[in-house]
């Protein structure tokens, strides 16, 4: 016997093996008393074999059955009608979900223009503060000017001499700015909060500035610019050419800088000098003024001993005895 004809009367072999199980099956629903036929199920509603409800004819299941029962064509079977029920719940979700999806996108962006625009960063609060600019306050005899800039350097100004400290805003209060070390780090070295408020009084734009804290502590400012310059230097002052520029002592964080036109500025970082001279002989007339009138005027003397691009300024006359602040010359500076 060929391959061909052991496949052929093989399969006829199993075919004819089935023949009898299959007529056996006709008789289980005979035989199982626990088996439901399909004559056995109830017109408005059945019981499955455990004893549980099943959906009752009127349910949207039952009336697709009724369809096949009156020979409807377009008949969809129970599991059918389930699987397109999920589907369709499912395509509303997702509509759902993308049209949710495009409405945080919009929010994120609009989200993201407000934060840009709004958020109160520290240089943000400060920009919107108010405080930036000049303002004058008069306590008895003295007159001083407070000048608050963008960079967050806060100017003390009482005649030719200034304060410098530096200013920020708490962005999470409202109306409060604290005073730091200019140039260094704010947190370690602010010197704590101040309030202030900005209104109009006679017409005049005003600041109040006091402490919560602290009783009778506020004082008023009102806006207004710097006086004329009293720097004038008199008609008959001297320059040394060789002093003349700028020189530095890092170590001691100084600047000082000669000019030909005879003013002169000696900067201690956080104090500023700012005055004219008159230099000759070793000696240097440093003269400034204390306040805005004549009457307030103040003058200093130096002395000083040159060495090519080094400096040594005296408060005394130079001794053996007598302590010098040396200064380097500060290159490719203009006079």
């Amino acid at each position: 016997m060929n391959n061909e004809d052991s496949k052929i009367n093989g399969l006829e072999n199993t075919q004819s093996e089935n023949e009898e199980p299959m007529a056996d099956n006709e008789g289980l629903y005979e035989e199982n008393p626990n088996v439901t036929t399909a004559d056995e199920i109830e017109t408005d509603g059945v019981e499955n074999i455990t004893g549980n409800e099943v959906l009752p004819k009127e349910a949207e299941t039952g009336e697709k059955t009724q369809a096949n029962e009156s020979g409807n064509d377009n008949f969809v079977s129970e599991e059918e009608y389930l699987i397109e029920e999920v589907n369709k719940e499912n395509r509303r979700m997702n509509t759902s979900l993308k049209i949710a999806a495009g409405i945080l996108v919009a929010f994120a962006a609009v989200f993201a223009v407000f934060m840009l625009v709004f958020n109160p960063t520290p240089e943000k609060a400060l920009k919107n503060s108010g405080l930036l600019g000049d303002w004058i306050n008069r306590t008895g005899d003295i007159v001083a000017f407070y000048s608050f800039e963008e960079d967050g350097k806060l100017t003390l100004t009482t005649g030719t001499l200034e304060n410098i400290s530096g200013f920020a805003i708490d962005p999470d209060t409202d109306k409060t700015f604290y005073v730091y070390t200019y140039g260094e780090d704010p947190e370690q070295t602010k010197t704590g909060s101040l309030q202030y408020d900005i209104y109009k009084e006679d017409g005049v734009e005003t600041l109040k500035i006091y402490s919560e804290n602290t009783e009778g502590s506020e004082f008023y400012l009102q806006r207004s610019k710097l006086p004329d310059d009293l720097l004038k230097p008199d008609e008959s002052f001297k320059y040394d050419e060789a002093l003349c520029g700028e020189w530095h002592n890092d170590e001691k964080d100084l600047l000082l800088k000669f000019g030909k036109d005879g003013l002169i500025t000696l900067d201690f970082s956080a104090v500023v000098y700012n005055g004219t001279y008159t230099a000759k002989d070793g000696k240097v007339d440093f003269t400034y003024y204390n306040s805005f009138s004549e009457d307030s005027k103040a003058t200093e003397t130096f002395y000083y001993q040159l060495e090519g691009d080094k400096l040594k300024f005296y408060t005394a006359q130079p001794s053996d005895d007598a302590q010098a602040v040396e200064f380097v010359k500060t290159e490719n500076e203009g006079e």
